[in-house]
């Protein structure tokens, strides 16, 4: 009974898949070049924060 649900979820989430690809997206993409994706700097802080906390665990680990 659910696989009916969770068959038209999966169309849904195929179809969101797609708009990225359609000429639509792509002439408004084509239209706004100035418009760019970029990542906060607070998630670039956290990353720097976590790949430091794992060098130093390996170096502290090996000495």
């Amino acid at each position: 009974m659910n696989g009916g649900v969770l068959n038209e979820q999966a169309n849904e989430e195929r179809k969101k898949g797609t708009a990225i690809f359609s000429e639509s997206y792509q002439q408004i993409v084509a239209e706004k070049p100035h418009i760019k994706y970029t990542t906060s700097a607070v998630i670039w802080g956290i990353v720097v924060l976590l790949l430091a906390v794992i060098i130093a665990e390996i170096f502290l680990i090996s000495i």
